[in-house]
């Protein structure tokens, strides 16, 4: 749950903040805006962490959309 309102906010703040310097949102609709935004993200995080700490993202990434009652021992 968490997951999916933490994208809700990352994607409002990036949509206000692009209409408050007068950004128009029809520039945003295509496909290769996306490609261009998730590739450079993707890329900064491949090239700023270890190979470890990737995979270990990845495994995270995973349990979050998976879902997962957290154990007493783990709370």
């Amino acid at each position: 749950m968490f997951v999916i309102i933490g994208y809700l906010v990352v994607i409002g703040s990036i949509l206000i903040g692009y209409l408050a310097h007068g950004g128009n949102l029809l520039v945003l609709w295509q496909w290769t805006e996306f490609v261009i935004i998730g590739g450079a993200g993707v890329g900064a995080l491949l090239v700023a962490n270890p190979p470890s700490l990737i995979k270990e993202i990845v495994t995270q990434l995973k349990a979050a959309f998976k879902g997962h009652e957290p154990t007493k021992k783990e709370y």
